[in-house]
């Protein structure tokens, strides 16, 4: 999607649109970094039951997470930027963000 954004920053003729796929660049990468942020979170509180379950090829751990609020959050945000991908990749919408 970020690749998509640049491309339409750099092939932008107007200055409104411009200012506006710039925007949009912000937004996502803002959005991302609150994920990454949560979901690093997430993975560091229960990194001893990733282990054992990566260690395990999936044999053992299977403990269920419990998200935070923040992390409930992130998740969210993360479908949703997967929906909007998904819709512009199929021309639901026009633009990426």
């Amino acid at each position: 999607m970020n690749t998509t954004l640049q491309s339409l920053i750099d092939n932008a003729k107007q200055p409104q649109d411009l200012l506006r796929y710039r925007e949009m660049q912000r937004k996502l990468m803002l959005e991302i970094q609150m994920i990454h942020a949560n979901l690093t979170h997430l993975l560091e509180r229960y990194r001893a039951d990733v282990q054992v379950l990566l260690q395990s090829q999936g044999a053992k751990g299977n403990r269920e997470v419990s998200l935070d609020e923040m992390e409930k959050d992130a998740m969210a945000r993360a479908r949703e930027i997967y929906q909007k991908v998904v819709e512009f990749q199929t021309g639901r919408r026009s633009v990426p963000w």
